[in-house]
């Protein structure tokens, strides 16, 4: 884990350089905030001698589209491979409408259906194509450090799996917290301990974790003892 009072990594297992395969649910054409971390650093790590491979969902429904954004990752020449995204929204299509523009009822009865049924959250259907996938570009070229950044949490499972299997260091990057983040909504105390678990089992098999800020990983090591 990375030190929360210097920034610094704590692991020692990355080498200067390689492949890297980027775990990552929005990405151009989506936009928004969410996609801008992710993108600018599969943009500028080649500077640094990194080779980004890049896995992620076919364009669903969302809230915002950028083509500009879309001309970045092209302009960037990263290998993208698009998988099926099996969410929720997936199944409408490309379509550039979004769970805002639904009627306030029907959100209503997605989100529960999500934090009922969905762990770690809605986007899980994308797992097992995601892996199937990842196992197809690792086992045809060398990968030396997998990347993956959250929410959603499910890329995060994605990356402990190969990870495991495979015995690549993982990043495992949080632009917001998981358990201890105010958006994380668990309808029983059962849903609540099943995360916490699940949080647990996953960080484990990071390597390094990265955060937009020290207040983050202090919450994340906070309930992590064992993996900080």
């Amino acid at each position: 884990m990375t030190d929360p009072e210097t920034g610094a990594g704590t692991d020692q297992t990355f080498k200067t350089g390689g492949r890297v395969l980027f775990i990552v649910y929005y990405l151009p054409p989506m936009g928004s905030s969410g996609v801008q971390r992710p993108l600018k650093l599969i943009k500028y790590l080649p500077q640094f001698g990194w080779e980004p491979v890049v896995v992620a969902p076919e364009p669903g429904v969302y809230h915002t589209f950028d083509e500009s954004l879309t001309q970045e990752l092209i302009e960037s020449g990263a290998e993208v491979h698009r998988v099926a995204g099996k969410t929720l929204f997936h199944s409408t299509g490309g379509q550039a409408m979004g769970l805002s523009s639904l009627p306030e009822s029907a959100r209503r009865v997605l989100r529960s259906v999500s934090s009922w049924f969905y762990l770690p959250d809605n986007k899980r259907g994308w797992i097992r194509p995601a892996i199937s996938e990842c196992d197809k570009i690792i086992e045809q070229g060398s990968i030396d450090i997998i990347f993956s950044t959250a929410p959603p949490y499910s890329n995060h499972l994605i990356a402990a799996d190969l990870g495991k299997r495979y015995n690549i260091p993982v990043v495992m990057d949080f632009r917001d917290d998981w358990l201890g983040s105010h958006l994380l909504n668990m309808p029983t105390s059962m849903h609540r301990q099943k995360m916490a678990q699940l949080e647990k089992k996953t960080l484990q098999q990071a390597s390094l974790i990265t955060a937009i800020n020290k207040t983050m990983l202090l919450s994340l090591k906070s309930r992590n003892e064992d993996y900080s």
